[in-house]
């Protein structure tokens, strides 16, 4: 490219930025680039630039579309990030993308409106996504947030989470009360530590509880050390507290109707194969219930099991004309059997041998009383 005196614009078909060692201080360049057309001028020995473009008006090439207009606002329909973006912080190592986020403590996350509203520079490691997650509005005081690794994701998701560390909140409202018609569900997580809630209104009824797992919509953990899984209206809980507990079910008379005595005991019992098996490997599953997509074929499980086969049960049911909730098939076909149900024709079964052998007993007495 020639150049002519300084001062004079020159319009260049070159792609990009003119190089430091172009031009003289004074000399004017207009050129096309990723972003559309620029004007550059060489000044200090340094070339400045800036967009020809019209307020309002859309700039770039190749799809790209930015806009400002008279506000300062910018926008930009897309975005190709090959680097990263760097933030500064009056934290340390903060990410605060929304509005009234608190840029205070360390390595701590906030992304929407009033997300980690309240962190103070005691807070660590806390990730706050959704409106109002990790807000804390009960800081009244100005002191601010100091929970730390905390985890909320969702809308309102620990809302007021104060001093409390080590949650995981994941859901619409997840960690914090919530209202059904004029009565408040659960409690708002403050002090809480070490909860797991992952729900639309998963939670806890008390502000400082410890070690809590709820698991479901609506789900409450009410004790602490205790796991609960299921609904509202169901659910299941574990108590995790000691060794040798097992899962407990909602099992209340209040929630039960048209109750009978159980016709399922030692005939039942009787018809029964107990069986011992090795598990097929599942490449060598039948093609109608074979995984899909199938993983890489591993070795085949010499362990030793016992069962029983969902099959033959459901023959015994079928032979017997009786009904046993604890067999059941999926759509795909596959029976699968819930094993703790079989202690209830098991304790059938005992009554009536316990009636014969009271029966036997009385005849015996009777025998030797002659």
């Amino acid at each position: 490219m020639t150049w002519g005196m300084a001062n004079r614009p020159k319009v260049s078909n070159k792609l990009g930025i003119p190089t430091p060692r172009e031009g003289n201080d004074g000399d004017i360049q207009i050129r096309q680039t990723n972003l559309g057309v620029k004007l550059f001028g060489k000044l200090g020995g340094r070339w400045n630039s800036t967009f020809l473009s019209k307020e309002d008006e859309i700039i770039g090439t190749s799809g790209t579309k930015i806009g400002m207009d008279s506000s300062g606002a910018f926008s930009v329909n897309q975005i190709l990030l090959s680097g990263k973006i760097s933030l500064s912080s009056i934290g340390t190592q903060n990410v605060c993308i929304g509005k009234n986020n608190a840029d205070k403590g360390e390595d701590n996350i906030a992304i929407g409106v009033n997300a980690g509203a309240s962190y103070n520079f005691e807070t660590l490691q806390n990730i706050a996504i959704g409106t109002h997650s990790l807000e804390d509005t009960t800081d009244s005081g100005g002191g601010g947030t100091d929970g730390s690794y905390n985890i909320a994701l969702g809308y309102k998701s620990g809302w007021n989470v104060s001093n409390g560390s080590g949650n995981i909140l994941i859901g619409l409202g997840a960690g914090a009360t919530y209202t059904v018609g004029a009565s408040p569900v659960g409690a708002d997580l403050t002090a809480g530590t070490a909860n797991i809630c992952l729900g639309n209104f998963a939670g806890v009824d008390a502000s400082n509880a410890t070690q809590r797992i709820s698991i479901g919509r609506g789900i409450i953990g009410t004790t602490n050390y205790y796991a609960r899984l299921g609904s509202s209206t169901y659910s299941a809980t574990l108590n995790f507290s000691a060794s040798g507990q097992s899962w407990s079910t909602t099992s209340d008379v209040r929630v039960k109707k048209d109750i009978v005595n159980s016709n399922l005991g030692l005939n039942f019992i009787k018809a029964l194969r107990p069986i011992k098996y090795l598990d097929k490997n599942c490449h060598d599953w039948p093609d109608e219930i074979k995984p899909d997509p199938l993983d890489e074929r591993k070795e085949d499980s010499t362990v030793v099991l016992d069962g029983l086969i969902a099959q033959e049960v459901k023959a015994v049911i079928d032979n017997q004309n009786v009904t046993f909730d604890g067999w059941e098939a999926d759509p795909n076909t596959i029976q699968r059997l819930q094993y703790s149900k079989f202690v209830l024709p098991l304790i059938k079964a005992v009554q009536e041998l316990s009636a014969k052998v009271d029966t036997m007993q009385t005849e015996i007495n009777n025998l030797t009383s002659e």
